[in-house]
């Protein structure tokens, strides 16, 4: 019985992946063909599956962490619909500030603080190496750009932490993890590089695909983790 419980959640898993990449596609596509109407459908539609990922895989868990990373991906949903209006880019900032803050809670509290120093001080030479070449760019967005490269570069180093920490083929949920937290931050120095550097034609297309790729590791993983640290 227990097999066929097992069957059946990692079926629904895949059609929600699916249904995940399939709204993906679609809003990708209705940006790059100048439908805003689509797109302002379809963004935070294809978040909202991803929540419903994480949430089906949580089914039966009751640990702490679940709420945690539940606050941390509608956090990202919030943000989604912040950034669909320019005038809200430092709102959108803040509610992905506050949902990278929620995935350090949460992976510390499932792993512990597994920031390792090398990790650490290389992600802040880069972060700080990029940083230095938007800052003219930047204005009156100093400080908060400055804050939240800070916060992704410690929720990276934390991921990755884990995955070099971990034993085994029990690994695979912190790897994915690492992979999620790395294709975020890429994300994110994309859309710093086509709001305050070099504007681009398909930056929409890396963005969000780099995105919905990487909060989906996330969803997947996660609940495998906090599955992991019951037993």
């Amino acid at each position: 019985m227990d097999s066929l419980t097992t069957a059946s959640s990692s079926t629904v898993s895949r059609w929600i992946l699916a249904s995940i990449a399939l709204c993906a596609c679609a809003a990708i596509g209705s940006v790059l063909n100048e439908q805003w109407g689509w797109f302002m459908l379809l963004k935070p539609l294809t978040t909202i599956l991803v929540i419903g990922l994480f949430v089906w895989r949580s089914i039966g868990l009751s640990r702490r962490e679940s709420p945690i990373a539940l606050i941390a991906l509608f956090a990202c949903l919030l943000g989604d619909a912040l950034l669909l209006k320019n005038d809200y880019f430092v709102f959108g900032l803040a509610a992905f500030f506050v949902a990278h803050l929620c995935f350090i809670v949460s992976f510390i509290s499932l792993r512990g603080n597994q920031l390792k120093p090398k990790v650490l001080g290389i992600s802040l030479l880069i972060c700080g190496a990029y940083y230095s070449i938007l800052y003219p760019k930047l204005g009156a967005l100093l400080v908060p750009v400055a804050a939240y490269l800070l916060i992704i570069v410690i929720m990276m180093a934390q991921a990755i932490g884990m995955a070099l920490n971990a034993k085994g083929h029990q690994g695979a949920a912190e790897w994915q993890i690492a992979i999620g937290a790395l294709l975020f931050g890429v994300s994110d120095s994309v859309i710093a590089l086509n709001k305050f550097l070099v504007p681009f034609d398909w930056s929409a297309l890396v963005v969000l695909s780099l995105y919905w790729l990487a909060i989906s590791l996330l969803a997947f993983a996660l609940p495998t983790l906090i599955a992991q640290s019951k037993r």
